[in-house]
C-alpha cells in the first residue's frame, strides 16, 4: 500500500475504531498531568506495590523515542500462589519511578532529569497482597562493558552508568475509604573509562541514587477521589577524570500536591490539581567556583479531561501551567533569575483493534485539521508522538 495513503487510513483509524479503557504510557501523556495523580498501570513503577493490582496485562511502547519496550505483568501463574510476577524489556533504562521516556516533563522546564542514558538489560517485579495490604518488589540491572588490551571500560562514561537498583513498596488500606502506597527506590550508579571504548583513570567517586514516595486515594463523596502525593530524589553524579580532577555534582528535588479525580457521566474522568516542585543542581569542578542552578513551581497546576464519547472512542485533553516559575543560576558571587509562566497542552485518544488497545498521544492541531496535523506535525514519518498497545487477561 502506498505510503500515504497508509498513514491517512491509521489517522483516520484513531477516530474510527472501538475501543476499551486500558492504561498506558501513551495514555498518561495524552492527559498530560504528572503521573502519580492518576490511576494508571505505569505508576507501578514509582509505587511497587500495586504490582499485584494490575491483573494480568501485557503492553508494548513502539516506536517511543527509540525506547521500544515490551512487559507484561502475570497474577495467574501458579495460581496466584506464589504473587504476581512482572517483566519488562526496554531498549534503554528509564528513570527512576515511572518511565519517562516520551512522557510530558512534568517536574522541570530548564533540562533537570535523569542524564543517564544506557541499555536496560533486566527489570523484574514481584508482588504479594497480604491481608488488607500488598507488598511490592523491584530489582533492575543496567550493564555494559567493554575489556580490551588497554583495559575494560564499564558503562558508558558518566551519562551511561551501569546501574544496580532496587525498590520496595507497601500500600495499605488506612481505612474504608481511603488506600495509602509509599515507596522506595534506591539505585547503585557506577562506571570507569571516559567512554566504552577508552578505558582510562576516569570514574565515578560516590554518591547515593534514591527516591522516596508516598501518595493516597482518597474517596470523597460519591464521585470524586483525591490523591495527595509527597516525593523526593537525589542523583549522585560525583565523578573523578583521568586527570584525577573530581567533579563534586548533584541533582535533588522534592515535591508535593493535591489532586482531584472526577468521574462524570459514564465513566468518564475529570482531572483538576496542582503541586509545588523544587529541583536543584549543583556542581563543583576541582578549584572552581560552585555552579548552583535553583528551580521552582510555585505552583504548578494541572488538569485533564477523558471522555468516552461512545462505545468505541476515547478522547483526552490535557494542560499544565506553572503559574509561578523561577530558575536561578549562581556561579560564585555572579546570580541570574528567570522568573515567568510555562505552559504545556497535550491531546490523545484511544482505540481498539481485536484484542489490542491502543493509545496515542496527537499534537495539539490534530482536531483543527487532522490531515495537516498529521503530514506536517514536525514529526518527519511519525505521525502520533507516542503510542502504546496493552492487552488484558
Amino acid at each position: 500500500m502506498h505510503k500515504l495513503m497508509r498513514r491517512t487510513l491509521v489517522s483516520l483509524s484513531l477516530l474510527a475504531l472501538p475501543v476499551v479503557a486500558n492504561a498506558s504510557g501513551a495514555r498518561v501523556s495524552g492527559l498530560n498531568v504528572p503521573g502519580d495523580y492518576v490511576k494508571d498501570y505505569t505508576g507501578i513503577y514509582t509505587y511497587v506495590s500495586g504490582v499485584g493490582s494490575v491483573g494480568n496485562l501485557v503492553w508494548a511502547e513502539p516506536g517511543n523515542s527509540g525506547n521500544n519496550a515490551m512487559g507484561a505483568v502475570l497474577g495467574n501463574l501458579w495460581d496466584g500462589k506464589l504473587g504476581t510476577f512482572g517483566v519488562t524489556m526496554r531498549a534503554a533504562a528509564p528513570t527512576l519511578g515511572q518511565p519517562m521516556f516520551g512522557d510530558p516533563v512534568t517536574t522541570t522546564s530548564v533540562g533537570f532529569g535523569d542524564f543517564n542514558f544506557n541499555g536496560e538489560a533486566l527489570d523484574l517485579m514481584w508482588g504479594h497482597k497480604m491481608g488488607s495490604g500488598s507488598l511490592g518488589l523491584r530489582v533492575n540491572r543496567s550493564f555494559i562493558s567493554n575489556e580490551v588490551a588497554a583495559g575494560t571500560a564499564e558503562g558508558n562514561g558518566n551519562n551511561g552508568r551501569n546501574i544496580w537498583g532496587i525498590g520496595a513498596g507497601f500500600g495499605f488500606a488506612m481505612n474504608s475509604n481511603t488506600d495509602v502506597e509509599i515507596s522506595g527506590l534506591f539505585q547503585n550508579r557506577s562506571f570507569s573509562g571516559q567512554n566504552f571504548n577508552t578505558p582510562n583513570a576516569a570514574e565515578d567517586d560516590g554518591g547515593s541514587t534514591y527516591q522516596i514516595a508516598a501518595r493516597a486515594m482518597k474517596k470523597s463523596g460519591s464521585n470524586v477521589v483525591l490523591i495527595p502525593v509527597l516525593k523526593m530524589y537525589s542523583f549522585g553524579r560525583s565523578a573523578v577524570d583521568a586527570a584525577a580532577v573530581t567533579t563534586d555534582e548533584t541533582l535533588s528535588g522534592w515535591s508535593f500536591g493535591l489532586a482531584g479525580n472526577w468521574t462524570l457521566g459514564s465513566d468518564d474522568l475529570f482531572i483538576l490539581g496542582g503541586n509545588f516542585v523544587g529541583n536543584k543542581f549543583e556542581q563543583t569542578v576541582g578549584p572552581n567556583p560552585t555552579t548552583t542552578v535553583n528551580e521552582t513551581f510555585y505552583p504548578n497546576m494541572f488538569m485533564a479531561l477523558e471522555t468516552h464519547t461512545n462505545s468505541w472512542l476515547t478522547l483526552r485533553f490535557g494542560a499544565q501551567n506553572a503559574v509561578m516559575f523561577s530558575a536561578k543560576q549562581e556561579v560564585g558571587p555572579a546570580t541570574a533569575t528567570i522568573k515567568q509562566h510555562v505552559f504545556s497542552f497535550s491531546t490523545g485518544a484511544t482505540v481498539k483493534a481485536g484484542s489490542l488497545t491502543f493509545d496515542a498521544t496527537l499534537t495539539p492541531q490534530f482536531f483543527n485539521n487532522p490531515v495537516s496535523a498529521t503530514f506536517n506535525n514536525g514529526l518527519g514519518n511519525d505521525p502520533f508522538g507516542r503510542v502504546s498497545a496493552t492487552y488484558s487477561f
